[in-house]
């Protein structure tokens, strides 16, 4: 009788272990299902899932986290982790005690439409790597890493190359967020990774090029207009050496048809007449020439300003922490 009673309590700590055992490798399937029991995502939030190409499972990864989208105050109060670059998104871990986990920052210029749908992915991707056992994290972590190699957009790499100098520990996890949601091509075993999270992952790659394109657009006009001004001064200045020399050699001709009026020597006056008269044409013609590339030049100093104070309101309204100068 007694080893009978034996029995049955290794029995039940073996069911006890068992249940828990069970819980842990489950934990969240349970954690999603309790929470999304009793959650529905809004409008823009299921706008944001489904614009940035995530399937079902990474929809629900995305909703069990229940993601907002925030305003300036809300957003810098939660998001204190410093980033390499400005931050647009953050995700805080597992956290029973709070409803929200993932925080997209509310970008409103028109010219970055895709921002926020890029953000709300690579937060995704955050809470999916937490999920990941670690030994298909070590296995993700491999293909990821092996990506690095084949990265050849400058950007990338030198945000990268940023987390890796402030915090190594920190690279893997980011590029598992950064490779999924910016870089098209990547190594079939990787895609079929992603591919428990995207229906289409190229939705939201295109998204993240689309927006950036937009900076590099504004960048490169600026580049452009700093061209046209180096042209310009250097046309200038030729001008106005041209001018000077032919200012004296002006000079010099008038000089002469004044020695030639004061000794009375007619012919030779009126042989010379027409000579002044073309270096008086010439030096017009590129006194009136030069004033038109000062024009130009300044138009382009005007246009160059006005890039700049586009590209630095793009930059602005992608940054948590600016307040405006009133």
């Amino acid at each position: 009788m007694k080893k009978n009673k034996q029995w049955v309590w290794v029995i039940s700590v073996l069911l006890v272990l068992s249940a828990a055992l069970i819980a842990l490798l489950n934990r969240y399937t349970i954690y999603d299902w309790y929470v999304l029991r009793s959650y529905t995502p809004d409008a823009q939030i299921m706008a944001l899932a489904s614009n940035s190409g995530m399937n079902n499972n990474g929809a629900s990864i995305f909703y069990a986290h229940q993601p907002r989208v925030t305003n300036q105050e809300e957003f810098n109060a939660v998001c204190t982790v410093g980033e390499e670059t400005i931050v647009l998104g953050c995700y805080t871990g597992y956290d029973f005690n709070t409803d929200t986990d993932i925080f997209i920052y509310n970008v409103e210029k028109t010219e970055l439409n895709g921002v926020k749908e890029v953000t709300a992915a690579h937060e995704m991707l955050h809470a999916a790597y937490d999920r990941l056992s670690q030994s298909e994290r070590k296995r993700v972590d491999a293909m990821t890493m092996a990506m690095v190699q084949k990265i050849s957009n400058p950007r990338i790499k030198k945000l990268i190359e940023g987390y890796q100098e402030r915090d190594p520990a920190s690279v893997p996890n980011e590029l598992h967020s950064i490779i999924g949601t910016e870089i098209a091509n990547v190594d079939p075993d990787l895609e079929a990774y992603y591919d428990q999270y995207f229906s289409n992952r190229q939705k939201v790659v295109a998204l993240s090029e689309q927006y950036e394109s937009v900076f590099e657009t504004a960048k490169n006009d600026a580049q452009r207009i700093l061209g046209e001004l180096a042209l310009r001064k250097s046309e200038i200045t030729k001008l106005e050496s041209n001018i000077e020399s032919d200012y004296n050699a002006l000079s010099d001709s008038r000089q002469r048809l004044d020695r030639l009026k004061a000794a009375n020597d007619i012919e030779g006056y009126n042989n010379a007449v027409p000579d002044y008269n073309q270096l008086v044409n010439a030096y017009n013609q590129e006194v009136a020439e030069v004033k038109q590339l000062i024009d130009e030049y300044n138009a382009l100093v005007s246009s160059y300003n006005q890039k700049i104070g586009q590209q630095q309101e793009l930059v602005n309204s992608i940054d948590s922490k600016y307040q405006p100068v009133n």
